[in-house]
């Protein structure tokens, strides 16, 4: 799904404490996501699931391209 609709989620699921033992794979989508969100998720959800970030035209939601890296591999 898209950042915008992620990101606040996420910050719920968080803030709430919910399982989230199911799930494996968190994609962001068609939309950009800041470093700091992006760095936001991993730091908190990262370690149990893959997060992956992708971009693309967000009129036909195609994405040409994707950035998943581990936290402890982004510069500080």
């Amino acid at each position: 799904s898209t950042p915008a609709l992620i990101v606040p989620f996420m910050q719920h699921v968080h803030e709430q404490g919910l399982d989230m033992s199911s799930m494996e794979l968190l994609i962001t989508s068609s939309d950009s996501c800041s470093v700091t969100d992006y760095r936001v998720l991993q730091e908190r959800f990262g370690a149990d699931i893959r997060i992956i970030n992708s971009y693309g035209v967000t009129e036909a939601a195609i994405d040409s391209s994707f950035y998943d890296e581990e936290l402890s591999k982004l510069p500080s």
